[in-house]
């Protein structure tokens, strides 16, 4: 989409693949050991 009287400038990186998993599961309710369980098996 061009918005020609709005400019849009990329202010900062986007996030990195999987940046935010950890923080996503935990606020799903899922405890570190179980993140750390889906890390080793590769689930993550």
């Amino acid at each position: 989409m061009f918005l020609s009287k709005t400019p849009g400038d990329i202010r900062e990186k986007p996030a990195m693949l999987g940046e935010h998993t950890d923080a996503i599961l935990r606020s799903l309710g899922y405890a570190q050991a179980q993140i750390d369980v889906l890390r080793s098996q590769r689930v993550i």
